[in-house]
């Protein structure tokens, strides 16, 4: 022991010295802290003093330790087994604070005024104790924020703040993000000190005088614009708001609210009716600020109604607190007391909001026979009936004193069952709702039968009783509580029978019980499953009466399915729908389908003309890299089916033919057998007047082309019409509106005869720009403007060759950076006066185009990329040069053949295209894989050049990954074209 004290004594001294050369320092030291005062009860210290060596240490360990503070610090409690007793000499301004084998040096943050005092920590060893006292400075905090009133001014610097009155904080926008959140001081470097925060800055939009952006400079000193977006939340499945922040310019602005004195914006969301719908579009808005609420240190975003019991975020100005007045110093507390509840049942206690400013008090008085004041606590007493009180905080410095009112509504405990107490659940559901959003005090038990599990990680379920009652419990946790749903040993599952006993509340008027702990439980039956509800019979055709029980091969079958949360009934209709089954809920679509002797089972098909499709359930690798069970139809059998008779569906390859009850999909998939109870099941029907075994193969339908008379024969006929009407007509495709989806085989594209267009949406047939198609479809209309609806029939008349093709360039046949249009050929340039001008397009002829292109596979190669090799620089050839940027995942390398480009980094990944001094870009060219929900716009335009040939100009472009729709997360680059010339 005595060895390695010494040495571990010796090795710290040397760091000392070292750091004391390095820094001019020379001399003693005991002027900033370094004074060692040594004490024993002892007069002789003994030989082999473990003692003093250990405070030895303890005085190199903290010698150059916090010798001027601003703020808090922690100290250990003990040394090399001896445990320390740490005292101060001053009796205000710095205390010391032990809790939980914790010591911490707590400073006053609202200190006027700097205070030198002695930090002595007293080592013991039985009786005998050795002291180290250490100089310190606690330094006053002399810049505080002031929020500014009016619209913020563009160049001047400000901080992002707010004064979270429950928690006694002041918090500042650091920079950085904390997850889904701004990060502030104090989540960033355990302070609230405004010295970590960056200064932000105001920039108005071109032309306006309200409207404007918020930015701060990173360390690479580049411009990081701060904006709200709505962003699909996948943990909780539902949309919700995000703060983000990156370098490209956001689509919506800031404005100044004189309400709130602050900044708020208005973002385009989803309806509160498609708030848990993933796929919904964006059909409204959202006006909302930044702020935060309850004990979070971090800022977010919220509805502008919620911003009166919340903290709303300032733009404020630093400046020194000694040259504030007093008239402003109450002001700034009246501003910032809150209460984060007005509302009580029953008794209560609350912790009342303390002044910010030292010389500020804060006088609470409630005149009223149920509330109580003292040491900052309001104390309720229930009422015997409905009352409301009036709670008067007043604010006084020196001479300067105003007041704040809030108002209490108070309700009586009578009606409530006493805590404790067992209620059936009518009894909890009406207490619930009869709380109005509040919850109990007490804690009650409830019981019933698991029907239904909405969250397998928290344990979010309905249970219900013999009536069928059913009751909300939002999370369940073990009996003591310290184990939740995801890690209980028994958590319950749909058909167990469990008591959960927990405070009773209210959210958005249904009642429910938060955070239940279950105290008992006894497994259902089947292993804690119950038999699924009988789902009724929909009105119409339903089918159940002719559900096959017990199938045989050669016979023809229809194959359906009730969809009972669309309230549907689909039919299979042949071919697919990306890596589902497609579906029809015309029973006229239908194809029949048949089974098939296999060992074991069955093999499932259905014919064309005499070709066997063959219905198989594979498992392949997708282009994330991870295993997904599809449905495939393929001209083999490889998946063997048995029939489940006690769900009356085939089962194969361990999964059964569905879809998910919680989804209103209405394709049919692969469902894993372990779900057969709780999804909706594909069903057998014998098709009538074909059930003798005989196998009749089954011609395709003949479809006839609308003639004049029947349909709409033009696009300008087609723009006139009206929904439902059939149009039928040839031109040529001119944008593409929606690439090529993989998953859903199928796109969306405009079609043009030269002088209107319509939008042909979701069509099955693969085109490019320039092709000649003929369509034959439905008109829909789409924000009352007419477009062909989905599933039409495209037919590709007419290939077009040139990749630049344009509708400019399809209006302008004399175009030659382009193509004839007609027959699909280069058109050359002409210079019949030799003056170097186009006589068609009037372009330069005197610099001549370089290009030059690459494979990523040829650069993953040359470079050596890997998945863990992100922000690259590289050169296509000696002129041009290419940078990836983003956070911490753009550039990433996979399968050897492509690299990743996240518009999820923070900040959103970037590829920027540059020339050398004495070049401009002409063109570029980004061959991307297809499905990958994101594409890559031109310096913020919004113009989609994924495998599009796209002309460009200057010395360099910045292409931006940029979210599609709620699957927005990455372009995975594949290779990149780059056309460039000499400057004139």
């Amino acid at each position: 022991m005595k060895k390695l004290l010494t040495s571990l004594l010796a090795l710290l001294t040397c760091f000392a010295c070292a750091t004391a050369v390095a820094c001019g320092e020379s001399g003693n030291n005991s002027s900033n802290g370094g004074n060692s005062n040594t004490g024993s009860s002892e007069s002789t210290p003994p030989e082999d003093d473990e003692l003093q060596d250990a405070a030895d240490y303890l005085e190199a360990l903290y010698k150059e330790e916090n010798l001027e503070m601003s703020r808090s610090y922690d100290v250990i409690p003990a040394v090399l087994g001896f445990p320390i007793t740490w005292t101060v000499d001053v009796e205000t301004g710095v205390t010391i604070k032990v809790e939980d084998n914790k010591v911490t040096v707590d400073i006053d943050a609202s200190l006027e005024e700097d205070v030198t005092y002695v930090l002595t920590a007293t080592l013991a060893d039985g009786e005998r104790t050795v002291s180290v006292s250490f100089t310190r400075v606690a330094k006053a905090v002399n810049a505080i924020p002031v929020a500014i009133t009016k619209a913020p001014v563009a160049g001047t610097a400000y901080k992002y703040h707010l004064y979270q009155a429950n928690l006694g904080k002041d918090l500042y926008f650091a920079g950085a993000m904390d997850g889904y959140y701004f990060a502030t001081t104090e989540t960033v470097e355990k302070t609230e000190e405004s010295a970590g925060a960056v200064d932000v800055y105001v920039e108005y939009a071109e032309g306006s005088t309200t409207n404007f952006y918020l930015y701060f400079t990173d360390a690479a000193n580049v411009k990081q614009y701060m904006s709200v977006e709505e962003a699909w939340n996948s943990k909780n499945s539902y949309w919700t708001f995000n703060v983000v922040f990156n370098p490209t310019v956001p689509v919506s602005t800031f404005v100044w609210s004189e309400q709130y004195q602050t900044v708020i914006t208005t973002v385009a969301s989803r309806s509160q009716d498609d708030n848990k719908n993933q796929s919904a579009e964006q059909t409204t808005t959202q006006t909302l600020y930044i702020g935060t609420y309850k004990t979070y240190d971090t800022f977010s975003a919220s509805t502008v109604d919620k911003a009166a019991t919340s903290f709303v975020g300032h733009l404020v100005e630093m400046i020194d607190k000694n040259s504030i007045t007093p008239d402003v110093k109450v002001a700034e507390v009246k501003e910032g007391l809150s209460l984060a509840k007005t509302e009580f049942v029953g008794a209560a206690e609350v912790e009342l909001p303390v002044s910010r400013h030292a010389d500020v008090t804060v006088a609470w008085a409630c005149e009223s026979e149920f509330v109580s004041i003292a040491d900052d606590k309001l104390t309720i007493t229930a009422p015997t009936a409905e009352t409301t009180v009036t709670l008067t905080a007043t604010l006084t410095c020196g001479e300067v004193s105003d007041t704040k009112e809030f108002t209490l509504t108070l309700k009586p405990a009578a009606n409530l069952p006493a805590a404790d107490s067992t209620l059936t659940i009518p009894q909890a559901n009406e207490l619930g709702v009869a709380l109005g959003g509040e919850y109990t005090e007490g804690k009650y038990y409830v019981s019933g039968v698991v029907s239904n599990v909405k969250n397998t990680q928290y344990g979010n379920l309905y249970i219900k009783d013999a009536d069928g009652n059913e009751f909300y419990v939002y999370g369940v946790y073990s009996a003591d509580g310290s184990a939740r749903y995801d890690a209980m040993e028994n958590a319950p599952q749909v058909g167990d029978t469990i008591t959960v006993y927990g405070i009773i509340g209210s959210y958005s008027g249904s009642a429910q019980m938060k955070n239940g702990w279950m105290t008992a439980y006894t497994a259902g039956e089947n292993g804690g499953t119950e038999e699924p509800p009988v789902t009724p019979p929909a009105s119409g055709d339903y089918l159940a009466d002719k559900v096959v029980t017990n199938p045989a091969v050669d016979t023809a079958y229809n194959l359906y399915m009730y969809q009972a949360t669309a309230e549907k009934l689909v039919f299979l209709s042949g071919g697919m729908n990306g890596f589902y089954l497609a579906t029809s809920e015309s029973e006229a679509d239908a194809v029949v389908c048949k089974l098939e002797t296999a060992d074991g089972g069955f093999y499932l098909y259905y014919l064309t003309g005499e070709t066997k499709n063959y219905i198989n359930i594979v498992t392949e690798m997708g282009t994330d890299g991870k295993e997904h069970t599809n449905a495939k139809i393929e001209a083999t059998a490889s998946t063997v089916y048995t029939f489940n008779t006690e769900y009356n569906t085939l089962v194969g390859n361990g999964n059964f033919l569905g879809t998910r009850n919680d989804k209103t999909y209405l394709t049919v998939g692969p469902c894993a057998e372990s779900y057969i109870e709780t999804n909706f099941k594909v069903k057998l029907v014998a098709v009538e007047g074909e059930g003798g075994g005989t196998e009749t193969p089954v011609d395709p339908p003949v479809v006839t082309p609308p003639v004049e008379g029947d349909a709409i024969t033009t696009i300008a006929g087609a723009l006139a019409g009206a929904e439902g009407d059939k149009a039928t007509f040839s031109g040529t495709v001119s944008e593409i509106y929606q690439a090529w989806n993989t998953q859903y085989s199928n796109m969306s594209f405009y079609v043009t005869d030269g002088t209107n267009r319509i939008l042909v949406f979701r069509a099955g047939t693969q085109v490019e720009i320039g092709d000649e198609v003929s369509v034959d479809g439905t008109i829909t209309m789409y924000n009352e403007k007419p477009q062909i609806a989905q599933g039409a029939t495209v037919a590709i008349t007419a290939k077009h060759v040139c990749s630049t093709f344009t509708e400019a360039d399809c209006l302008n046949a004399a175009k030659c950076t382009v193509c004839d249009k007609v027959n699909g050929e280069a058109l050359g340039h002409v210079d019949e006066n030799s003056d170097n001008v186009c006589d068609r397009c009037e372009g330069n002829l005197t610099a001549a185009t370089v290009t030059v292109s690459k494979t990523m596979a040829e650069l993953i190669t040359a470079n050596g990329w890997t998945t863990s090799t992100t922000k690259q620089s590289f050169n296509l050839d000696d002129v041009v040069s290419v940078k990836v940027n983003g956070g911490n995942n753009s550039g990433k390398a996979y399968n050897g053949d492509h690299i990743r480009i996240y518009a999820t980094d923070s900040p959103a990944g970037t590829l920027t295209i540059s020339v050398a001094e004495g070049y401009e870009l002409v063109a570029i060219k980004i061959s991307t894989q297809t499905g990958t929900y994101a594409f890559l716009y031109v310096d913020g335009t919004s113009t989609d050049i994924c495998n599009v040939q796209t002309a460009v100009s200057g010395s360099s472009v910045v292409l931006n990954s940029v979210k599609n729709g709620s699957d927005g997360k990455q372009v995975r680059v594949t290779g990149i074209e780059v056309i460039y010339a000499p400057l004139n």
